[in-house]
């Protein structure tokens, strides 16, 4: 009788390999990549992804409603800064978010109660400042307004962006619907001192050039004193004197 042939073990079935876990580091590198590509609303995307990994982190959400305001999503962006304040109620970061974003839906009462509480939390916030003077311009409170942004730029804290920002809205309040000239002059000198920027002089003086000539010119004529050929600001003044 023949002896059985011995049989081979079965190969043991091969287990199939295990989905790869990301972490949420994994997703806000892909966010701060993105970012840097001006791609803000595929970075917020990452940034929800990583908040779900990681829900106790309310700096995730916040860092996506920023990225969904600068892609302009305001609705998506309070959306994310509602979430956040879920878990810090009283930051002032978030607070001040959310502030802008009611701003850009046209919520100006709610920006405006939002932004006073960011000064109750954080006195010397100069952007909650800042934002809230540009409320009063929107409603017609120019002297309101200039306080505002005074205050802004008497805080300490104040970076050079605010400061740029808060000298050219008092300046533009100054030269236009207030009529203070002298003022408003003084103030762009020390715009031009502090920034040397002259896109933002030239685009000031194209922006009140039909309602005050005079006064845009010698916005220019702040630029070419220091800098007599820079070609955007010597275009405008030459087209200036042709006119008059």
């Amino acid at each position: 009788m023949p002896t059985p042939k011995k049989l081979k073990p079965t190969a043991k079935a091969r287990r199939a390999p295990r989905a790869r876990v990301e972490s949420a580091d994994t997703f806000v590198s892909r966010a701060m990549s993105l970012v840097k590509r001006r791609k803000h609303e595929e970075a917020a995307e990452q940034f929800l992804a990583a908040s779900k990994l990681e829900p106790a982190n309310w700096r995730l959400p916040n860092d996506a409603g920023e990225c969904y305001f600068l892609a302009g999503r305001f609705v998506e962006a309070l959306r994310c800064y509602r979430t956040a304040m879920m878990m810090m109620p009283d930051m002032a970061t978030v607070l001040f978010n959310r502030g802008m974003a009611q701003a850009q839906l046209g919520e100006e009462h709610d920006a405006f109660v939002t932004l006073q509480h960011v000064l109750e939390l954080e006195e010397g916030h100069s952007g909650a400042y800042l934002e809230i003077g540009k409320l009063h311009v929107a409603a017609g409170r120019h002297w309101d307004a200039i306080d505002a942004f005074d205050a802004a730029l008497r805080q300490q804290s104040i970076d050079a962006r605010t400061t740029a920002l808060a000298l050219r809205e008092k300046a533009r309040l100054l030269l236009g619907p207030l009529h203070r000239e002298a003022e408003g002059l003084d103030v762009i000198a020390t715009l031009w001192e502090h920034t040397g920027d002259s896109g933002t002089l030239v685009a000031l003086a194209q922006e009140i050039l039909e309602a005050a000539k005079p006064r845009a010119a010698r916005i220019l004529d702040v630029v070419l004193a220091d800098m007599p050929s820079e070609p955007r600001a010597l275009k405008l003044r030459t087209k200036l004197t042709r006119r008059s």
